[in-house]
């Protein structure tokens, strides 16, 4: 107190050390990264193998398994995820929450080392690579005259470098077709000539090259050798000496044809813009980068890189995240300046003077910029959780200068000077303010320790919001007693009553609202105390019922102007069948009214090229009849009817948990038995009629039934022929998979030289009459004669979870229904009707069921903490209980609330809930403290407790109607993301008008029947605290 005295009197230091925070926080603003959500991705490593040729089930055995063998053991791994399929595996792997990823990525390098040994030697070395995060910003470059290729290549040569350099781009994915030299050969034309692909594929080995010769040195100088024997173009490889036979060349243009054209024919993945190719780039950002500021920088430089790309080409934006990221954070700021003006509107009616407004007012810009700080110092971003916590705090910064101000003032009113009321105001007052600051910002300390994502998105909030309650508590203490001594001014009453030499008369309590209420509670406390705790206790058991009847869910479908359409053909599906698709949902696409530009990626994710993703950027959520949700209803029907697809439109999930599928529903079944059985249980869950309650949209990642041809060989025949199995194996492989056998230098840049039987001519199997492998001396042996093919149905992906066999069930929580209630289902659907298999979550359902017993237990330690704090405050076990009591009570208004807008429970209403045991727990502190200083002063009972809600109910209701108008912007201000502000609105709304209620009545009567237990606790004691009994007891 000896400091904080010495500020009122020296109010220059008071100002010096409150102006540093708004220096302090000025810097932090403009240092501060900006982004949608806190980066709380989970950290991943995917491990990439190709072993070209090899089936799914090659794959699976002889190369996921053996990886995944290895991989047990790695600390921080959550789970870990495989598919194979042709020619590729794919291991990926979830990491928990602060992994160090680059020492992750490192182990499971050596882990995957020990696994190669036995691989396949035609099997290329692993990739190991840190996956990255969502894609912020999809681009293109297009143009109406070049081919994918030349677009690759300008790309590569002319832009790569530019845009990858830019401040916070981690990777930028592109969906590119390179140039390659096709090798294409005529079956019919090389059994002509005597020759085998093996043969041919040998050449073409040898007949490129580029080798270091090293110098020629002599005593005058030092000569380079050059040694580049390669072939740079279609014409040198038609050129091309395969074989002489009878002492005439057999060149290549002999045999078939070179062309200059794409790396993969047909191509495995596709963007196209409005229906047209282009070559689409999608950039990812670091976790820690600025996404707006990676945004702004791409647009400042695309009008210099335009300008010098040649013809019509040209580099567009097609879909940027950041725009409703922007969008989103100028609402929640509105929301922010609309709260300021009705905290100001609220204090002015209450106060009724422009130097008492002052005080508390100041507060707020205070307080916000030194929170700027805390942010900073936190390592915290603006973010939507960060600026929600501030839009919450202004309604509670002016709490804590509002109980100062009226305290010092009704000392001035008793006739103290401004000084001297300034010191003992605050002495007064102390013990209070610093118990509601402590209390309000020690309910969120359970917060860090609840591990993962969901902890890691609630710290941000809840950090925020105590750091910037205890800077206003800081100001309260410093600041606002020095502008009262400088500001305030007693009435004319008082300044005559100190000038007569009289005692002022006590007006403490005796106000309009004060004396009503008083009324109200004295008949209260002697009339009806019974009837109130059972009301009490019905309001207790009609909170439970309501909270019983909310949906839970993780995060409410936000309106983030654009349209998704996940669609999916056969895993057999051809290239040509699925840009049919696309075009058809495109088409569908372009007619909807308030679409901007629509782009299509298909073959995405990777490596599940049978499917792919539709995306309609609409017009701003303001400038629009309808919203995101119902024009996604609207486009279910004639997307559903598109033939040989499986398509649904869907809203964009958040990316804030990050995860592959854009579906709510992530469901795993593994099983140590084959994938029949898995197969058996989905073809059992999808005939249940009580599915389609819970599910809509649902796909799965397994299918039996896929054609395939199974190749037999006939050993005995082969060895009669001379031919091995290795060497028939080979050359159905050159037939069949196209080998990459050698590269070709343009425009400084290295490209893929193939060998291969043009796609065309396989579409029958009678190709093989025409293909031959060497036999015994030196003869041709048609390779058919030595293989058959029986067509049979079988996978075309494998996919595994933690090295199990595995299905995924992906899909969209079906209207009506909830994401818990759909994880109900399928956990105890799965639990009754299978054996040997396991259920599990992967992706946004298992961060929803992370979070679930969490934050409970959050709820729980809070409301501990907040107990065990004021037990110490209060020197009591029983005054906390008293000031608790009333927060289940609140609960009612909020959760009523909550279902009357047809709102969730969900991480949002959660906050407001959290935040609501903080606030409503600093009303029963104030009445509390105050009664017990009466009955300290020999006040009955009844009397002190009749003082202590006279004496606070103003604060209390202008504390009340701060916050309550300080969350109206929240509901009744639309705009970007109003979807996640809402349910934190309705909560304090709702929760604070009707626990206000409870306090200002419950709080009293419990307060009367607990107090009058302890009789003792207020009579006089000696110093070594025992009762003085010559006094007499307090009377109850």
């Amino acid at each position: 107190m000896a400091f904080l005295e010495m500020l009122i009197r020296r109010p220059i230091v008071a100002f010096v050390f409150n102006m540093l925070l708004v220096v302090i926080g000025v810097a932090a603003y403009f240092t501060l990264p900006v982004a949608q959500y806190p980066a709380i991705t989970l950290p991943e490593v995917t491990v990439t193998t190709t072993y070209q040729g090899a089936d799914a089930q090659l794959m699976e055995a002889e190369i996921t398994t053996p990886i995944e063998q290895v991989m047990t053991g790695v600390e921080g791994v959550i789970y870990f995820t495989s598919t194979s399929t042709q020619g590729e595996s794919v291991i990926t792997v979830t990491l928990e929450m602060g992994s160090d990823v680059g020492v992750a990525a490192s182990l499971i390098q050596n882990r995957v080392s020990q696994a190669t040994s036995n691989f396949p030697a035609d099997a290329l070395p692993p990739v190991v690579v840190t996956a990255a995060s969502t894609p912020q910003i999809y681009m293109c470059l297009a143009s109406e005259t070049a081919s994918l290729q030349e677009l690759t290549a300008i790309y590569n040569e002319g832009l790569i470098n530019t845009l990858n350099n830019i401040d916070g781009v981690d990777q930028i994915m592109t969906f590119e077709n390179s140039y390659a030299l096709r090798l294409w050969l005529d079956p019919a034309k090389l059994a002509a000539h005597d020759l085998t692909p093996v043969e041919v594929a040998n050449a073409v080995e040898n007949q490129s090259v580029a080798l270091s010769a090293g110098d020629l040195v002599n005593d005058a100088r030092q000569y380079d050798i050059s040694t580049d024997f390669r072939l740079n173009d279609a014409d040198g490889w038609n050129d091309m000496i395969v074989a002489y036979r009878d002492g005439f060349p057999i060149r290549f243009s002999d045999l078939g044809y070179a062309e200059l054209a794409g790396n993969n024919v047909p191509p495995d993945d596709l963007f196209l813009k409005d229906g047209r190719i282009a070559l689409g780039l999608a950039v990812e950002t670091f976790a820690t980068a600025n996404a707006i500021d990676v945004s702004d920088s791409i647009r400042a430089l695309l009008p210099n890189l335009n300008k010098v790309l040649p013809g019509d080409l040209e580099l567009i934006i097609t879909y940027d995240r950041t725009d409703f990221v922007r969008s989103s954070i100028i609402e929640i700021v509105k929301s922010m300046i609309e709260a300021i003006i009705f905290v100001i509107i609220v204090v002015s009616l209450f106060l009724l003077s422009w130097r008492a407004v002052l005080v508390p007012i100041v507060t707020i810009p205070l307080s916000l910029a030194g929170a700027m700080g805390l942010l900073m110092m936190l390592g915290f971003s603006i973010n939507t959780m960060t600026l929600l916590a501030l839009v919450l705090a202004i309604g509670l910064v002016v709490d804590d200068g509002i109980v100062v101000l009226e305290n010092i003032f009704r000392y001035m009113e008793n006739g103290m000077k401004p000084m001297t009321a300034a010191i003992e105001g605050l002495r007064d007052i102390l013990f209070p303010l610093i118990a509601t600051t402590t209390t309000l910002a020690l309910v969120f300390a359970p917060i860090g320790l609840v591990p993962g994502q969901m902890g890691a998105l609630f710290e941000q909030f809840a950090f925020t919001l105590a750091g910037t309650v205890l800077i206003s508590g800081y100001i309260a203490m410093t600041l606002s007693p020095v502008m009262c001594r400088l500001l305030l001014r007693p009435s004319k009453k008082a300044k005559q009553a100190a000038e007569s030499g009289e005692e002022a008369a006590s007006e403490e309590g005796q106000d309009f609202i004060s004396r009503i209420y008083g009324k109200i509670l004295s008949f209260t406390l002697h009339r009806i105390r019974p009837v109130v705790i059972l009301i009490a206790i019905g309001v207790a058991c009609a909170a439970y019922l309501v909270g019983r009847t909310l949906q839970s869910e993780l995060l409410p479908t936000e309106d983030q102007s654009v349209v998704m359409v996940f669609y999916e053909g056969p895993q057999y599906a051809s290239f040509a069948d699925m840009r049919r698709n696309a075009d058809e949902i495109d088409a569908i696409l372009q007619k909807v009214p308030e679409g901007i530009a629509n782009i299509n990626l298909i073959g995405t994710p990777s490596p599940t090229y049978y499917q792919g993703l539709g995306i309609l950027t609409l017009v701003p959520e303001g400038d629009r009849s309808r919203s995101q949700q119902e024009i996604v209803k609207s486009l279910q029907a004639p997307i559903s009817t598109i033939p040989g697809v499986f398509a649904f439109p869907l809203n964009i999930p958040p990316s804030v948990f990050g995860g592959a599928s854009q579906q709510d529903v992530n469901f795993v079944w593994r099983t140590m038995n084959d994938y029949d059985e898995l197969w058996k249980a989905w073809t059992k869950l999808r005939s249940d009629p009580e599915l389609s309650k819970y599910l809509a949209d649902v796909q799965i990642d397994l299918n039996l039934a896929n054609p395939q041809y199974s190749v037999k060989i006939d050993r005995d025949l082969s060895n009669a022929s001379g031919v091995t199995v290795a060497d028939a194996g080979q050359t159905l492989a050159s037939t069949f998979a196209p080998n990459r056998l050698n590269q070709f230098v343009m425009n400084g840049i290295a490209y893929w030289v193939y060998l291969g039987i043009h796609p065309d001519q396989l579409s029958d199997l009678e190709i093989l009459d025409d293909i031959y492998v060497r036999g015994n001396e030196e003869r041709l042996v048609p390779l058919s004669a030595l293989v058959t093919f029986e067509p049979e149905q079988g996978l075309l992906y494998a996919n595994h979870y933690m090295g199990q066999k595995s299905l995924t069930i992906n899909a969209n929580v079906a209207e009506g229904a909830a994401l818990g209630g759909c994880l109900d289902f399928l956990y105890q659907w799965t639990n009754d009707n299978t054996d040997g298999i396991v259920p599990s979550t992967t992706g946004y359902s298992w961060t929803y069921e992370q979070g679930q017993g969490k934050i409970g237990m959050t709820f729980a330690f809070g409301i501990l903490v907040v107990y065990l704090v004021l037990s110490a405050m209060f020197n009591s076990m029983v005054d906390p209980l008293i000031v608790l009591l009333v927060v289940p009570l609140s609960m009612l208004g909020a959760l009523v609330c909550l279902k009357l807008n047809a709102e969730t429970l969900n991480i949002y209403s959660e906050i407001g809930l959290l935040t609501l045991v903080g606030l409503i727990s600093k009303h029963g502190i104030l009445i509390v403290e105050v009664a017990n200083r009466g009955r300290a002063a020999g006040m009955p009972v009844i009397e002190a407790t009749i003082h202590a809600g006279q004496l606070r109910v103003r604060p209390i209701l202008m504390t009340t109607g701060a916050m309550v108008l300080g969350a109206v912007p929240l509901v009744v201000e639309g705009g970007a993301g109003h979807e996640t502000r809402e349910p934190v609105g309705w909560v304090l709304i709702g929760g604070m008008l009707f626990g206000t209620v409870m306090s200002l009545f419950v709080v009293p009567t419990v307060y009367s029947y607990f107090s009058a237990l302890q009789k003792n606790r207020f009579r006089p004691r000696n110093d070594d605290g025992e009762l003085i009994e010559t006094e007499p007891a307090v009377s109850a």
